[in-house]
């Protein structure tokens, strides 16, 4: 269920207004999810919090950070990580900047939700077969 959750994150078209900016700098792939939060937090501007989630569901782990480095700009960078068994390593998968919120909740169950400030989801991502 998690793998077509992860494939889906990378297909799925978001519900919300999405821009195509990248964050350099982050690792495509990481021993630890320490590692991932170190190298965003070492690129800190004026941001102070990292927020973080770990979800293992049937086996399949994933790893999903997200902050706001702006002042006077509502724009929130979302990543998320996938953990691939095989190479021992947490993969990305996710690199999205949600406008228009300065912080998102996200949620697993069948989908992959991702809301903005005002509860509204952004992103969904299926997780189904």
């Amino acid at each position: 269920m998690l793998r077509n959750l992860i494939a889906m994150l990378l297909l799925a078209i978001p519900c919300g207004v999405v821009m195509a900016e990248k964050t350099e700098g982050l690792p495509k792939e990481a021993k630890t999810t320490s590692d991932i939060v170190k190298v965003v937090e070492s690129n800190k501007g004026y941001y102070k919090v990292v927020s973080t989630v770990e979800f293992n569901v049937d086996g399949k782990k994933m790893f999903l950070l997200w902050y706001n480095p702006y002042s006077g700009r509502a724009a929130c960078h979302v990543h998320g990580y996938g953990y691939d068994a095989k190479k021992e390593q947490w993969v990305r998968q996710l690199d999205r900047v949600f406008e228009g919120t300065h912080r998102v909740s996200v949620e697993v169950g069948e989908d992959l939700k991702i809301r903005d400030v005002k509860g509204e989801v952004v992103y969904k991502g299926k997780g189904k077969d």
